[in-house]
């Protein structure tokens, strides 16, 4: 398991800082519905918003090309933001949304600034580009109103973060407020940026102050099958466990446990795509089968209406318009057999009628 929360996430952007700071972007690849990579010279920078994946890291391998996609997202990034400068990553609060700032020189020499919020929420995650002054461009994902009534983030529109709960910064809670929330077991709950295995470590105030002030500590911790059990860039560790790998970098980490779990971008992007291909598959060819069945219980009789048929056209002469019915020799059975008739139409349209 890849555990990252709020507290998790305010070290990794500083991790993310150091590297990537005053550097230009001469590259951006959407290489699916939910991803983008954003070459910094030799460096990748992967974004993705898969809900099982959503996190932002610097990919170790090389992916660009592979299944580019040209998404209005895709080209308004291109168009404001390659030749970009990388000015901050900045964290609002403890919450799992990062902003990156950008500033670039347009052809009038204009310095023209741009922020990506990248909202880092599960099935939820989302990249906004926004300008200077917060108005939306673009979105890789977009919601009409009636699929969201309470956050609209179409272009144009002001920026804002999603409704979260109101929750007390980590950095600035006392003791006492720390001391009654474990013991009424809601820190979770009232924290920002905690999250549930670092909730259930937290054994005093003093911990979780470690825990913030701590420089960055990625490892993962496996069980005696070499079995992923955790990975984490803070100190914290699982109840029980076998071994334990230190990294120098999130980004040692992250590239590991990617290739470990088989979640690169690009396994994901094969994988959805292969998924998508065969569910469609599933549901034509359902589709198809009912039909067949809708077809064999209306035609169920076919072989019957073809005798009626023959047996009507054999007596075809005897038969005058009027009839509501008529019974016949059935030399199919060796029996007699009632047929019923239209009265209000020739004995000639009547066969028609039954054949088809």
């Amino acid at each position: 398991m890849l555990y990252l929360d709020g507290i998790s996430l305010n070290k990794i952007k500083d991790e993310l800082e150091a590297s990537l700071k005053g550097k230009s972007v001469n590259k951006i690849v959407q290489t699916s519905s939910l991803a983008v990579t954003i070459n910094f010279g030799k460096l990748r920078f992967v974004l993705s918003c898969f809900p099982a994946l959503s996190l932002c890291y610097l990919s170790n391998t090389k992916e660009d090309n592979l299944l580019e996609e040209n998404s209005s997202f895709s080209l308004n990034l291109k168009k404001h933001i390659v030749g970009a400068t990388l000015l901050s990553i900045k964290q609002i609060d403890f919450d799992r949304i990062l902003v990156f700032t950008f500033s670039k020189l347009n052809e009038l020499g204009e310095i023209k600034i741009y922020n990506l919020y990248f909202e880092m929420m599960g099935k939820h995650s989302n990249l906004i580009l926004t300008d200077k002054d917060n108005k939306v461009l673009d979105s890789i994902k977009r919601f009409s109103i009636e699929e969201n009534p309470s956050r609209v983030l179409f272009p144009g529109i002001e920026y804002s973060t999603p409704s979260l709960e109101k929750k007390m910064n980590p950095s600035t809670i006392t003791k006492e407020f720390f001391d009654s929330e474990r013991e009424s077991k809601t820190l979770l709950r009232n924290v920002e940026g905690l999250g549930k295995s670092l909730a259930n470590s937290l054994d005093s105030f003093e911990n979780l102050k470690e825990i913030l002030n701590d420089k960055i500590s990625p490892k993962i911790f496996f069980n005696e099958h070499d079995e992923i059990i955790l990975a984490t860039v803070l100190n914290i560790e699982p109840k029980e466990y076998s071994t334990v790998k230190n990294y120098d970098s999130f980004n040692d980490l992250i590239n590991f446990y990617l290739e470990n779990k088989n979640l690169s971008n690009t396994f994901k992007i094969l994988k959805d795509k292969l998924t998508a291909c065969v569910k469609k598959e599933i549901k034509k060819s359902e589709k198809i089968i009912i039909s067949i069945k809708k077809d064999l219980e209306d035609k169920k009789d076919f072989d019957r209406y073809r005798e009626l048929g023959d047996i009507l056209a054999a007596s075809l002469y005897s038969l005058k318009k009027g009839m509501k019915e008529v019974e016949l020799y059935d030399f199919y059975n060796d029996t007699m057999c009632t047929i019923p008739l239209d009265p209000l139409v020739s004995p000639q349209i009547n066969l028609e009628k039954i054949y088809k």
